[in-house]
C-alpha cells in the first residue's frame, strides 16, 4: 500500500506523524488532490516517471489519456538580492522547458496550473478533458 492509496484525510495524518519525506506531497500537492477528489476527477498517479533514463516525474498523471499535471509552485520566490528562486529561477526555469518539451515528444497532453490557480475554474476544464477522451 502506498500513501496514495490512502484518503487525503489519512494521507495528511500520516504525512503530520511522520513529517516531510521524500515523496511526500507539498501543501500545494494536497491542496490540488482534495479539490480534485471534492470535483469528483478520475483517479491520477503522483509523481510518474514517464520516461526510462530521466529522472524527473509528472506531478499528477492520468496514464489512459497521457494528461500531465504540472503544479507551479514557488513562481513568486526570490533570493534576498531579488533573483528568482523555486520555479522562477533560470536554471530550474529551463530544465522544466526540456522537461515539458520531451513529455510533448511523447505524446503527453501538459496542464500547468500556477499558485492561486487550485480553483474549480481551472481544475474542471482538466477533468472534463480527462472524461472526454477516456
Amino acid at each position: 500500500m502506498n500513501l496514495s492509496d490512502l484518503p487525503s484525510k489519512y494521507q495528511q495524518q500520516v504525512i503530520a506523524q511522520i513529517g516531510k519525506t521524500a515523496g511526500s506531497m507539498t501543501d500545494m500537492e494536497r491542496k490540488f488532490q482534495a479539490m480534485w477528489e471534492q470535483l469528483g476527477g478520475p483517479q491520477l498517479e503522483f509523481q510518474y516517471r514517464p520516461i526510462n533514463g530521466r529522472k524527473f516525474a509528472i506531478d499528477f498523471s492520468h496514464l489512459q489519456t497521457k494528461v500531465a499535471i504540472e503544479l507551479e509552485g514557488g513562481i513568486w520566490m526570490t533570493t534576498e538580492n531579488g533573483h528568482g528562486k523555486g520555479h522562477a529561477h533560470p536554471k530550474r526555469f529551463k530544465s522544466d522547458c526540456v522537461k515539458y518539451n520531451l513529455l510533448t515528444l511523447n505524446g503527453w497532453k501538459l496542464f500547468r496550473l500556477a499558485t492561486g490557480m487550485i480553483k474549480p475554474q481551472y481544475i474542471e476544464p482538466i477533468i472534463n478533458f480527462i472524461n472526454e477522451n477516456s
